[in-house]
């Protein structure tokens, strides 16, 4: 269950039980903005007492894009900076903290599950409006951002998916995906479906069919009622009448009393191991506004002080 209403309205997490994670790594063929979206959520009121905040921060990416033969925009790059994030998402984790890692762009989820593997296994809570699923010969882009989730299963170049674990950084079996809306698309372009694979898929469509509360609780059921899981949350989950400051919006989308709700269920199933937070980008944000917004709602949803 992922808790009653007084469960999980009451949720609160103390600043020294958390470690903020800067990571604003931007895989991307052009410069976006992608990396400046860790500093932005910071000043705008994340985790409310800056004074009091635990944060490390890694750097931005310092390459230029170069696809290798496979159609990967920088893997052995991309490679590196997974393997630091994955110490820094280790040391929080050893040092008794849940980390929240800002990025940047979707690519980070590949250290955070790294960081997480080396203290326990992994399972996966994904939320974001596109599937990331595509092979690197299926990417419109090259992008690692757009195929993460794929790399994540172990489906991909070896130098993105093997890290001496004896399997990927997480089961298929051990994924729930939800809130995608890009199914259209990913025909379209002749890309795998998620719902190919034996992740537990539940689409903005299923969800508006089936209810959001039931969506949420069989997401969190099939995920188990005892092991710790992973949050990602691109924010490009939401409608973009309500979050514009994205690089690849979609029509329709999830409300941010959505998010909020999803985020608190999985917090309040006191098995959140660490969630990360991407896609925000500052500068379609002229008034900062948006980044009020995500600040506010991450605070709210995780009950930070």
């Amino acid at each position: 269950m992922a808790g009653s209403y007084q469960e999980w309205s009451t949720l609160s997490i103390e600043p020294e039980a958390y470690r903020i994670i800067e990571a604003p790594l931007c895989v991307e063929s052009n410069w976006s903005g992608i990396d400046m979206a860790p500093q932005a959520m910071l000043r705008a009121g994340l985790a409310k007492t800056p004074a009091g905040r635990d944060t490390v921060s890694l750097p931005p990416a310092d390459w230029r894009p170069e696809r290798s033969t496979d159609g990967v925009l920088n893997p052995l790059q991309v490679r590196e900076y997974t393997l630091n994030l994955a110490d820094t998402v280790h040391e929080a984790m050893r040092s008794g903290r849940v980390p929240i890692v800002l990025g940047g762009d979707c690519t980070i989820l590949l250290g955070c599950l790294l960081g997480m593997r080396r203290t326990r296994s992994a399972r996966l809570f994904f939320l974001d409006g596109h599937m990331d699923f595509y092979a690197p010969e299926q990417s419109p882009t090259g992008e690692t951002a757009d195929m993460e989730l794929g790399l994540a299963v172990g489906r991909g170049p070896e130098v993105l998916t093997e890290y001496g674990l004896g399997g990927p950084l997480v089961s298929e079996n051990d994924t729930a995906v939800f809130g995608f809306r890009d199914e259209a698309i990913v025909e379209a372009i002749g890309g795998t479906n998620v719902r190919d694979s034996a992740m537990h898929c539940a689409s903005l469509s299923d969800i508006r069919l089936g209810g959001f509360s039931n969506a949420v609780c069989g997401a969190l059921a099939f995920l188990g009622e005892s092991d710790p899981f992973w949050l990602h949350v691109d924010l490009d989950v939401l409608n973009p009448w309500e979050m514009p400051a994205v690089d690849y919006p979609m029509a329709d989308g999830l409300r941010w009393g959505e998010l909020y709700g999803v985020i608190r269920r999985c917090a309040a199933t006191e098995r959140l191991a660490g969630l990360d937070v991407t896609i925000f980008n500052p500068t379609f944000d002229w008034d900062g506004s948006v980044a009020q917004t995500i600040a506010r709602v991450l605070t709210a949803a995780l009950g930070l002080r």
